[in-house]
């Protein structure tokens, strides 16, 4: 069984927040400054194109692997804050995210009619450079292996159980000396992820 998915890309109301006293930097270097007041930013979410394949070696083992394709580059090559500014009502920030490509393997056992297990694990390409950590100090999504494991258990008249756990490895960028915002030396970010779940569910 193969498919092909699409989605398109979201749009989402601006994020606003009150703000003090501002300092940023326009792209060509020139400082400026930002009054107290309200302040927004437009963080929308890409689209996605995906390729999947899943097959049965048996009646009871699943396997699937999917390849996506992520469109950062059109979401956050550029943050614009809107605000009080002087001279200017927005400031980009400059993120300069790449496209992503991502890996998807999972499987999927039936132990018996009420118990079923999984696992899986996901590599995907790093959107955010070693030069670009400074700007992407608030944005650190820079994982790139996450492994998952899950199982379901039937436990009749229709209802079920289903648990699941996520564990991203951490992954660290480092920018150039002297780039890093808050006084730092050397800007540098690092991200993991976990993730625990659980699912009561009825089957009507």
């Amino acid at each position: 069984m193969s498919g092909t998915t699409y989605k398109s890309p979201m749009m989402f109301t601006p994020l606003t927040f009150q703000g003090g006293a501002q300092s940023a930097q326009l792209p060509n270097g020139q400082p400026v400054q930002g009054t107290q007041g309200e302040y927004s930013g437009h963080l929308n979410y890409p689209q996605q194109i995906a390729l999947g394949l899943a097959i049965r070696p048996t009646s009871q083992w699943l396997v699937s692997v999917e390849g996506q394709w992520i469109n950062w580059h059109n979401t956050l090559n550029t943050f614009n804050i809107y605000g009080p500014w002087q001279g200017t009502n927005v400031v980009p920030l400059g993120l300069h995210w790449h496209n992503q490509f991502v890996a998807n393997f999972g499987t999927q056992y039936d132990i018996n009619n009420w118990l079923q297990v999984r696992a899986g694990y996901t590599w995907s390409s790093n959107p955010i450079d070693n030069k670009d950590a400074a700007a992407n100090t608030i944005f650190p999504a820079v994982v790139q292996n996450t492994i998952t494991f899950g199982s379901t258990q039937k436990l009749g008249m229709g209802w079920k159980l289903t648990e699941a756990y996520m564990h991203a490895f951490a992954n660290t960028i480092t920018g150039p000396a002297g780039t890093a915002p808050f006084g730092m030396e050397t800007p540098t970010s690092t991200l993991a992820e976990n993730s625990f779940g659980l699912q009561v569910g009825y089957d009507f």
